[in-house]
């Protein structure tokens, strides 16, 4: 799976992660009305058990599955979950180089691009 994933830019393959993960937490959650916690560990599972520890995958996965824990009552809107799709992304990928070796990185960064998107949304509407 390594081999395959390198003949793509690492940044697109960490964005299309993030996305992934946000996306199946967010949707999962809503949609059938299923325990956050539930819906984030199983998909985090699946791609731990597919991807075997690609780094390059999964911890992007874990960082969207973070940022899709947040309730659809704040997030109400498609645009509102592609802003933080793609807030969480940026955040993502400009804090790579920091807290290296510090537990909480994923989840902060989850949380920052929530609040980013939040503010968005709230100056939109």
């Amino acid at each position: 799976m390594q081999s395959f994933l390198s003949k793509f830019n690492p940044y697109f393959v960490e964005s299309l992660s993030l996305s992934m993960g946000l996306f199946t937490t967010f949707y999962l959650h809503a949609i059938y009305d299923l325990p956050v916690i539930l819906v984030s560990c199983i998909g985090c599972l699946f791609v731990d058990l597919v991807f075997k520890r690609t780094r390059l995958v999964t911890s992007p996965f874990y960082c969207g599955s973070f940022a899709g824990m947040i309730s659809s009552q704040l997030l109400h809107h498609e645009y509102h979950i592609l802003v933080l799709g793609f807030s969480c992304a940026m955040v993502y990928q400009l804090s790579k180089g920091f807290f290296i070796g510090f537990g909480g990185k994923l989840g902060s960064v989850a949380f920052v691009a929530s609040m980013i998107s939040y503010c968005i949304g709230a100056i939109w509407n």
